[in-house]
């Protein structure tokens, strides 16, 4: 493919990259300029004047241009297909021939030196041409407008990326789901990752999002295309909890900035890697495995996964998944990132249902947990009623995540459940049959609980009404034996006073015994 630049750029850049082509042809265009940042990243913008300027027409392969997009990264630029007439520029479908042009959006890059750093990468790395999503479940706090805090920037990037989920969802799926879900990007981020074995520091370019769904349920998507510091290193440390993520100019974990957005994690954190020319197996069972330098090489399972496990339903691609990844080696270089964005829609959003239904699933084994402590101690039966309903809903929406009978399509229908099965969903349904047991279980001890209430209830009334039976009998005993002394009425009230007391007594026992209850289930907290 060709592409369009100046003469300076090919020198100080390109060459500088490693980038090498053929200059194919000089032109002179109007109406254009060309601007080379500080940075080094360069793109056209249209020329307040119809100035000539000169340009270079120079040809690249596939992998140069993909090398290229590592600097000129599709966060902030875009690929515009032109061809060039009579000294004009004039957009084109036909993708021979492109230039950079910045998008239109809020975006800002953390500079970081970009291009130097990029230069300093410049050796053997595994998965050199990716692209890599990584996806950290949780739920957002109840706070009431948790959601509206969550800082949201405008990003073509971003909106390409949602408007293709969105697409391919409504084409895909039939279910009202996908409206109850909404997304948001945060920003662009740096990765920081510090090196065990050489010591360097590694910084990456990504985009952050974040879906959410009506309950609460949440996945933070971290999107990094053109990954520059190879792949397997990045799904390494990632795997680890060993990267740094740098906002705004200051640095968190990533449990800190799950934090700092009021997300509680929940379930486990899986990664999506969409490689572009890559053919050494070993590279793809280390990315199973999120091993950048295994002791040795790795066999066993994950092995056995890329030489006889390909889930992918069509020739396009090999398909293979880990518990913690899902990989696809793509055949072909595809070097137009929107493109690539559309392409991996449909996959994506078959792990956000899997990581949704995973938190839920995980966060309801926590409730309850947390309900059998308080279980085995004294408990309100109403309060508990009113929490084992709602962990009960909650169970159901759970379920609901993972109803793949949704997807209209046969080949997608298998897609989604071959890809769930291979993340290991059937440890996702162990706990949820778990949750479902213990659930069923704490019904049950609270139904007696209950029950046991409602008998000493009516015991009470028995007790009651059987005393006040006996009213009439003391009364006669207190007339006998006070004789004269005293008339009818002054008898009954003290044999009613007598009543009184006695249950007063019985009732004052109760209390102290469930006062002691509480006690000894506090003690037994600490």
């Amino acid at each position: 493919m060709k592409m369009i630049c100046s003469s300076e750029i090919n020198n100080k850049v390109l060459q500088r990259m490693g980038v090498y082509g053929d200059v194919s042809e000089r032109i002179l265009i109007k109406g254009w300029d060309c601007v080379l940042e500080e940075n080094n990243i360069f793109y056209f913008q249209q020329a307040e004047s119809d100035k000539e300027n000169e340009f270079i027409i120079i040809e690249l392969s596939d992998d140069s241009i993909f090398e290229l997009d590592k600097l000129q990264t599709g966060i902030v630029l875009n690929k515009k297909f032109v061809r060039f007439d009579n000294n004009r520029l004039i957009d084109t479908e036909d993708k021979k021939c492109f230039i950079y042009t910045k998008r239109n959006d809020d975006i800002e890059l953390e500079e970081c030196s970009r291009f130097e750093r990029i230069l300093s990468y410049n050796y053997k790395k595994q998965l050199d041409l990716c692209d890599l999503y990584l996806l950290i479940p949780g739920k957002l706090n109840k706070d009431e407008g948790a959601w509206d805090d969550i800082p949201e920037v405008n990003s073509e990037f971003f909106n390409v990326f949602k408007n293709n989920i969105d697409t391919c969802v409504s084409r895909e799926f039939n279910s009202e789901f996908a409206k109850d879900l909404e997304r948001k990007c945060i920003g662009s981020i740096v990765i920081e990752i510090i090196d065990i074995t050489d010591g360097k520091t590694y910084l990456q370019d990504a985009v952050i999002g974040i879906v959410k769904h009506k309950t609460g349920f949440c996945i933070l998507e971290i999107i990094t295309p053109d990954c520059a510091i190879g792949g397997n290193k990045l799904l390494s440390y990632y795997c680890g909890d060993f990267i740094k993520i740098i906002y705004a100019n200051k640095k968190y974990s990533v449990q800190e900035f799950m934090e700092k957005l009021k997300i509680r994690r929940f379930g486990k954190k899986r990664s999506i890697v969409f490689a572009y020319n890559c053919t050494d197996e070993n590279e793809i069972i280390n990315a199973l495995a999120n091993e950048e330098n295994p002791m040795g090489v790795i066999g066993g399972d994950f092995s056995k996964k890329v030489q006889n496990e390909n889930i992918a339903q069509y020739d396009t691609a090999q398909v293979y998944v880990s518990h913690e990844t899902m990989f696809e080696k793509c055949k072909e270089i595809n070097i137009i990132g929107d493109e690539r964005l559309e392409y991996n829609a449909i996959e994506i959003f078959f792990v956000e249902l899997i990581l949704f239904q995973d938190a839920a699933i995980d966060k309801i084994y926590i409730d309850l947990q947390e309900e059998a402590d308080k279980q085995r101690g004294y408990r309100d039966v109403n309060e508990a009623t009113e929490r084992y309903e709602q962990l009960s809903f909650d169970m159901a929406m759970a379920i609901r995540f993972g109803d793949y009978e949704q997807f209209n399509y046969p080949t997608v229908r298998a897609s989604a459940r071959k890809i769930a099965q291979s993340f290991g969903l059937e440890l996702i349904y162990e706990k949820y049959r778990l949750n479902k047991e213990l659930l069923a279980t704490m019904i049950e001890s609270n139904k007696r609980k209950i029950q046991e209430r409602q008998d000493r209830i009516k015991n009470f009334f028995l007790l009651l009404l059987s005393a006040l039976s006996i009213i009439p009998t003391l009364g006669e005993i207190l007339q006998s034996i006070f004789a004269e002394n005293h008339d009818e009425i002054f008898c009954y009230t003290i044999s009613l006073a007598i009543v009184l007391v006695g249950f007063a007594i019985y009732k004052l026992i109760g209390v102290l015994d469930i006062a002691a209850a509480k006690r000894a289930a506090d003690k037994d907290k600490k």
